[in-house]
């Protein structure tokens, strides 16, 4: 990773993250004594500008800080106790990291990076946007080198798309097929109240108000907040026969194994 570290003599460079010798050192501070000792550089300058002409040199692949049998796992703890990221996003990136290691082999740099998402710019913009954000959780916050990052854009997500509405009369097949009153409850929640499949599969009990049928959900993410919604009597009456048939007294609504 690259390094600066304050000393009397000046800032402290690891020759290890350069890819060049002192002469392109001397091309970028001619006015300014550059030494190496012991394998480092040293150049008797403390300042932003400096850091930041050091950053953009280096360039070349970027030394993993763990075993790559142990950076995966090192990552998923980073992004859950560190940053409090939600599980969900977590397994999304984590998979990321993942195939991204292997596209890499381990050596990571802005050519490493560009190659792997040239392999999404087929793909979906949103699909391409979340590879994107996984690296640079991974690169740029975990492995602290947000230089090798700098410069990649989202793609253009287009607001405005066709899409067509299912008919009353395919609902109503659709509700036709359902077999038992966990699925014909959750469906029915899924239609009237407007909740994400997250928010619903996590529902509690302690969140519904039978009598009034209002939800009061408490998901709440960085990004997305819940508020209170309502839910149809015909929704009412096939999760009131759902619980009251359900064996055990579990608090969440409905439970994910049934």
């Amino acid at each position: 990773m690259a390094c600066l570290t304050r000393r009397s003599l000046g800032t402290k460079f690891h020759s290890s993250n350069i890819s060049s010798n002192s002469r392109k050192l001397r091309l970028l501070w001619p006015s300014k004594n550059i030494v190496k000792e012991r394998g480092e550089w040293y150049i008797e300058q403390s300042s932003v500008v400096a850091r930041r002409r050091f950053e953009l040199l280096s360039w070349g692949p970027k030394p993993l800080p763990y075993p790559m049998k142990d950076i995966e796992s090192k990552f998923v703890e980073h992004c859950l106790i560190d940053e409090r990221l939600q599980p969900s996003v977590v397994y999304g990136y984590r998979y990321v990291v993942r195939r991204f290691l292997r596209s890499c082999k381990g050596e990571i740099s802005k050519d490493s990076v560009r190659k792997y998402l040239s392999l999404y710019l087929s793909k979906a913009p949103k699909t391409y946007n979340n590879q994107l954000d996984g690296l640079r959780a991974f690169i740029g916050r975990f492995l602290g080198n947000p230089e090798v990052m700098n410069g990649f854009k989202k793609a253009h997500q287009n607001s405005v798309y066709e899409f067509s509405l299912p008919t009353i009369e395919q609902l109503r097949l659709g509700f036709k097929g359902l077999r038992d009153d966990r699925a014909r409850s959750i469906y029915l929640m899924f239609l009237s109240s407007g909740l994400r499949k997250g928010e619903l599969l996590n529902l509690t009990k302690s969140e519904i108000d039978f009598a009034t049928r209002t939800i009061r959900s408490k998901h709440d993410t960085r990004t997305k907040k819940a508020g209170v919604t309502f839910y149809s009597a015909e929704a009412s009456e096939y999760l009131t026969r759902y619980l009251g048939s359900r064996k055990g007294t579990g608090k969440r609504v409905p439970t994910r194994q049934g």
